[in-house]
C-alpha cells in the first residue's frame, strides 16, 4: 500500500485526470526547473501518461508545486521534453526509497 507523503489529497483524488491514461514503462529523465542544478538529469521510469499529465517512478522525493522538465528519448504525450508541475508524490511502499510522482504538463 502506498503512503502519500507530500500531499493530504487521497490517492484516489490525486489520480483524477481529464484525459485517457495510457500505461507506459519507459526509461525517461527529469531535471528540476529553475534551480542551480538545471543540468542535473535524474533517471526515472514512466508509469502512465495522458494528454494533460503523467505518473513516473523515481528515487527522488518531489513536492507539490515544483516544476520539472521531463526528458525522453521517445515521445511522451507527443513531445520529447515537457515542463510539468508536480501535483503529488507518494512512497511506493512503506520503507522503500521509490516514489510515484504525478505531474500536470504546463
Amino acid at each position: 500500500m502506498s503512503t502519500n507523503i507530500h500531499n493530504k489529497t487521497s490517492s484516489r483524488e490525486a489520480e483524477k485526470r481529464n484525459g485517457k491514461r495510457t500505461d507506459r514503462n519507459q526509461a525517461i529523465a527529469f531535471s528540476l526547473f529553475n534551480t542551480r542544478h538545471r543540468a542535473m538529469e535524474l533517471p526515472c521510469r514512466s508509469c502512465n501518461e495522458s494528454e494533460t499529465g503523467m505518473c513516473f517512478e523515481t528515487i527522488q522525493p518531489l513536492y507539490p508545486g515544483m516544476i520539472v522538465c521531463i526528458l525522453a528519448d521517445q515521445e511522451v504525450a507527443g513531445r520529447d521534453s515537457a515542463l510539468a508541475e508536480v501535483r503529488w508524490c507518494q512512497a511506493k511502499e512503506a520503507g522503500h526509497p521509490t516514489y510515484h510522482v504525478g505531474v500536470r504538463f504546463c
